[in-house]
């Protein structure tokens, strides 16, 4: 959903990067069989994640279908999720809610002055990023049932206010609310599909935890070109620094880490270090690493997640500090 894991999953056993695959690609049909083939643009590997972890809560794998071949895939077909699969059809419903919200806000921005000269959307322009905003919110609640679980009808609704709050706001938790209670919603709703009502409550707390996280990761990332372009930022329009957003995002970690502890699951072999490592690699681009005492608790949670659930890909102590648990650096500067 918000670009923190990354394609890149060589440090993953072959079995786990063909299921991940197996994820993507069905998701990526998924969405040209509700979008067309230009729904397809809004694939991304945190709306993929999302389609692993219902998976990962329900009682047997996902079933899953022939594609055929692809440029992607260097023309080769492949067995993917099926459409029918409730965990692609969360991310599918979760892609197409966040592109909305995106083309919503290039719009807003410009409407609240919060966009640079560099960045200024034509009046021509407008009309068009309007109908496809409203084209993509369309498809993201065609799927009823999924779209109620996920309220996706909220989030889209404080999404769209997250312009007129930014314009206003001085607090960095209300500049980042509406991603965290939209993410959350999300995770939330992976569990009530799945069939695990006991995983509803941590499952938010971590939804919540990870939107926030990468709403802040994105605000210290982009810094320094939207300070040239003139655009608004979360970081200087709320006074932080950027060694404050560093602390904000070590504690959201923490959350995710202890609540992912606390959710019951079949299988996390794939979930646990695609969520983990993508966040990881967002602390480890601002200098900062888990100690081994942290690190070996993430190993020890990983191993009581769930009734046959596998241990992280090292057991705590590979990918949680910028380095690749294949030992040749291959997931932690892709791009």
């Amino acid at each position: 959903m918000l670009g923190l894991v990354r394609p890149c999953v060589a440090h993953l056993e072959p079995e786990l990067r063909a299921r991940w695959r197996a994820h993507l690609c069905g998701l990526c049909l998924k969405l040209r069989e509700t979008g067309g083939q230009p729904a397809r643009a809004a694939t991304n590997t945190d709306a993929a994640m999302l389609s692993a972890l219902v998976e990962a809560q329900q009682g047997v794998p996902a079933s899953t279908r022939s594609a055929g071949p692809c440029v992607l895939r260097g023309m080769r077909g492949a067995e993917v999720i099926a459409p029918s699969e409730l965990g692609v059809r969360l991310a599918s419903t979760a892609s197409l809610t966040l592109a909305a919200a995106k083309l919503g806000d290039r719009v807003a921005e410009q409407e609240f002055g919060l966009a640079g000269r560099t960045s200024v959307v034509g009046r021509r322009t407008v009309g068009l990023v309007r109908r496809a905003e409203r084209r993509l919110a369309g498809g993201a609640v065609a799927d009823a049932a999924v779209a109620e679980a996920a309220c996706v009808s909220d989030s889209l609704r404080g999404l769209a206010d997250q312009a007129r709050i930014e314009a206003r706001a001085t607090s960095l938790a209300d500049v980042t609310a509406p991603t965290a209670q939209a993410v959350g919603e999300m995770f939330a709703a992976s569990a009530t599909l799945a069939g695990r009502p006991e995983n509803v409550v941590p499952l938010s707390e971590l939804g919540r935890a990870y939107g926030e996280f990468a709403h802040l990761a994105d605000a210290v990332e982009d810094l320094p070109r939207d300070r040239a372009r003139g655009d608004y930022n979360p970081l200087d329009a709320t006074g932080t620094t950027v060694e404050q957003a560093v602390d904000r995002l070590k504690v959201l970690q923490g959350i995710v880490i202890d609540r992912l502890g606390r959710v019951r699951m079949r299988d996390d072999r794939l979930v646990r270090p695609l969520l983990l490592t993508a966040m990881a690699t967002v602390l480890a681009a601002n200098g900062v690493s888990l100690d081994k005492k942290a690190k070996k608790k993430e190993g020890r949670q990983s191993a009581g997640a769930g009734e046959n659930a596998g241990d992280c890909c090292c057991d705590g102590d590979c990918c949680c500090d910028g380095d690749c648990c294949c030992g040749d650096g291959c997931c932690c500067d892709c791009s």
